[in-house]
């Protein structure tokens, strides 16, 4: 897979396509920056190492799609690997969630701020932050 990149995009699909009716979820496809950090990875393990990373993601997605931080977490410390000598790409950080995203993550999540953070794809402490910052704890 590492000199057949062009694949990873249409493996994901089938792979996200079985996963995703396995578990009963309804994923319909995956985010811009997962298919990103997708394509970015070196993937020592080839197609059963992505196989693998698609079934765990599947597993931790709480929307219908599967997104940067669900890929992550499925990658787990892998995510920040590189071979010895090859640079790895330069990930601009993500943009912080909208107001309106941390109050839908909250709604849909009942208030359970470790769930919203969750489907944000960010920490407890960093939602705690955008709840002072969007003054929602008023």
């Amino acid at each position: 897979m590492r000199d057949r990149a062009a694949d990873v995009p249409s493996l994901t699909a089938a792979f996200l396509g079985h996963y995703s009716g396995k578990f009963g979820k309804a994923i319909s496809g995956v985010t811009p920056s997962a298919e990103a950090l997708l394509a970015a990875a070196p993937w020592p393990g080839n197609v059963r190492q992505l196989r693998n990373v698609i079934e765990r993601a599947c597993l931790l997605c709480e929307g219908h799609l599967l997104t940067e931080g669900d890929i992550a977490r499925a990658l787990g410390t892998r995510a920040t690997l590189q071979p010895a000598g090859v640079p790895g790409p330069v990930a601009a950080p993500a943009p912080a969630p909208s107001r309106e995203q941390v109050l839908d993550a909250l709604d849909k999540a009942g208030g359970n701020k470790s769930l919203a953070a969750r489907r944000l794809a960010v920490s407890r402490r960093a939602l705690y932050r955008l709840v002072e910052k969007h003054r929602l704890d008023e």
